[in-house]
């Protein structure tokens, strides 16, 4: 079951930790890129972003225990939209995240997320702490239709 809490200027989306999940965040993604004025470009680029960090919450935070939640954060201040994605699990070590354009890592099937994400958004950084892993994302809207 999915839960959405209104906020000033944005909003929180709680969702158990399933893989079918994804296809609802694409269509939230858009819906505040057409929200907040964004352009095509950065609506996909939302799209994608969102659905990757929440994939990974899922799949590798969470480790697909659908007791476990990802926690969608989004709020507009100034000219950025930011959201946080925060799941339940462990956490990770960043320093041991695989540079995927290195021609040993071409041809694996996985480790592009962090890689796809920071040309994606503008700002991408990570917290951890006990209760779980926060991508935290800043998109800035210079560039949002009229």
């Amino acid at each position: 079951m999915k839960r959405f809490f209104k906020m000033p200027n944005g909003g929180r989306y709680e969702i158990p930790s399933r893989i079918e999940e994804l296809q609802r965040m694409e269509r939230v993604a858009k819906a505040i890129g057409k929200r907040y004025g964004l352009s095509q470009d950065q609506i996909v680029n939302l799209a994608i972003a969102l659905t990757e960090t929440v994939g990974n919450a899922i799949l590798h935070g969470n480790q697909e225990d659908p007791k476990k939640k990802v926690y969608i954060t989004f709020w507009l201040k100034g000219d950025a939209l930011y959201l946080d994605v925060r799941d339940e699990g462990k956490g990770f070590d960043l320093t041991k995240v695989e540079d995927p354009t290195l021609p040993e890592n071409l041809m694996k099937e996985r480790g592009r997320g962090i890689f796809i994400l920071k040309n994606l958004i503008d700002e991408v950084s990570f917290s951890f702490s006990p209760h779980g892993t926060t991508v935290h994302m800043r998109m800035h809207l210079k560039n949002k239709t009229p």
